[in-house]
């Protein structure tokens, strides 16, 4: 007996039943029908229904198949689209791809990530789209347009140490996009430049060497509050650092636009060591200062090694706030600090632009030969103290070796307290460990900056009870 009307049976009864199983199977087969093929109805003939046309507003154009992230922190944006709905198919659809969701919005964004190819093009996708974003693109060239994306992707990422997410890469847009062209074509190019010499740029050799697994030869390392993890996160990602300080620069809207111009330029011309005192110096300096330090930088010889602003990066360098002592036995302990406040930054630069506009570059430039190779700890005090000497003293400071001699005077003091001030801690810090090391005297032996110091150069340090 073959069962009518059933779509999805096709059922066959063979050989002999008896008359109330039979009835009972007709029974269910009624009630079957009875319940559920009203239900079925309104499905009968769609294999033959009319195909409904779907028209792609995008032509065809869609972002990256990409199934995760790129880029840790940051989220791959796609266009996504509402259903058809089954009850009225030919109903509109709608679309969203990031803050967008105007089709006409959406396929100009698409023209966008058109000019970009490859990785460039998958950066672009992990910003978020905006009209902001949008109107930012139209202004750039291709070229720029690249450069830009791989900014963005390198401010975006997850930072360590930080509580909340940052903002800055939003406000970057915005601060970007009220720029005149000559503005942003500048900023775009000191960008470019800035990720180019984080690029190249590599941290100082440990000066007590390291083992095959990266880790300094040192019997002890004191710090305070986790400073050894974040002075070696910073140190390991120092072109990230900078690229973020450079476009929290840009969001303050501190430089007026000629200033800003002009500072670009000069990032564009700089190593890696001197756009960091740059953008550093520029980000704390009073406003009415920024001229003063526009006129420093533009006499400062980039191709020199001895260089201010180089001078002036180790300030933020965390590796330069690393001090190393060595043990009557040879064996090292490191010291690390955190960076000088930025108030105590702020002291140290406009010092020296006061110099600078008395005095002038080239001597400056004489001081820094006595001082710079100094811990970076103790600039702000040589430097106050230098001027004020000279100050109250001027008939001290006009000889050709006026400087070497009050280096020769001033200098070991200033250092000697420093470095018992740094073995303190090391004491204090040891004493409270639950097997302490024993250090008995300990020598300075190298700041973290520099290379190996010479034999002369090691300065003897009194312990500390």
């Amino acid at each position: 007996m073959k069962i009518p009307n059933l779509p999805l049976a096709n059922i066959t009864l063979s050989g002999s039943v008896s008359a109330p199983v039979a009835e009972k199977f007709n029974n269910a087969i009624d009630e079957f029908k009875e319940n559920i093929n009203p239900d079925l109805e309104k499905y009968k003939g769609m294999e033959n229904a009319p195909i409904i046309p779907y028209e792609d507003p995008f032509k065809g154009r869609h972002t990256s198949n990409l199934e995760l992230p790129s880029y840790f922190g940051m989220r791959h944006y796609k266009i996504t689209s509402s259903a058809i709905d089954m009850r009225d198919p030919h109903k509109e659809r709608t679309y969203q791809y990031g803050e967008l969701t105007d089709v006409e919005d959406i396929n100009a964004f698409l023209d966008q990530l058109e000019r970009l190819e490859g990785e460039h093009k998958i950066m672009f996708e992990h910003l978020k789209p905006t009209k902001e974003l949008l109107s930012l693109a139209e202004k750039m060239s291709d070229e720029e347009l690249a450069q830009f994306a791989e900014f963005m992707v390198e401010i975006s990422g997850v930072e360590f140490f930080q509580t909340q997410k940052s903002t800055v890469p939003d406000e970057l847009i915005t601060a970007l996009n009220a720029m005149s062209e000559d503005e942003l074509s500048s900023s775009i190019e000191a960008m470019s430049s800035i990720l180019s010499q984080g690029e190249g740029y590599q941290k100082t050799a440990s000066p007590v060497g390291a083992d095959k697994y990266g880790r300094e030869n040192a019997v002890l390392f004191s710090y305070q509050d986790g400073m050894e993890l974040k002075a070696g996160y910073y140190a390991n990602n120092a072109g990230n650092k900078l690229a973020k300080n450079f476009a929290k620069l840009l969001t303050d809207n501190k430089l007026n636009s000629e200033q800003l111009v002009e500072m670009n330029h000069h990032i564009s011309q700089s190593s890696f060591e001197q756009s960091r005192g740059i953008v550093d110096m520029a980000g704390l300096v009073s406003k009415h200062m920024l001229d003063d330090m526009l006129s420093m930088l533009d006499e400062a010889d980039k191709d020199n090694a001895q260089n201010i602003f180089s001078y002036l990066g180790q300030q933020v360098n965390y590796q330069a706030h690393r001090q190393y002592y060595q043990t009557d036995k040879g064996d090292f302990v490191v010291q690390q600090d955190d960076i000088a406040s930025e108030s105590d930054r702020r002291n140290l630069y406009e010092n020296i632009l006061s110099a600078h506009n008395e005095f002038g570059l080239g001597w400056i430039n004489d001081a820094l030969d006595e001082i710079e190779d100094t811990p970076a700890q103790i600039q702000k005090e040589v430097w106050q103290q230098l001027l004020e000497d000279k100050e109250a003293t001027p008939d001290k400071f006009i000889k050709s070796d006026s400087l070497e001699t009050w280096a020769g005077n001033n200098l070991a003091s200033i250092e000697l307290q420093f470095h018992a001030k740094q073995t303190m801690k090391i004491h204090e810090f040891n004493s409270e460990l639950f097997l302490p090391e024993i250090l008995s005297n300990l020598t300075f032996y190298a700041s973290g900056n520099h290379k190996l110091a010479n034999e002369a150069d090691v300065k003897e340090v009194s312990p500390q009870n």
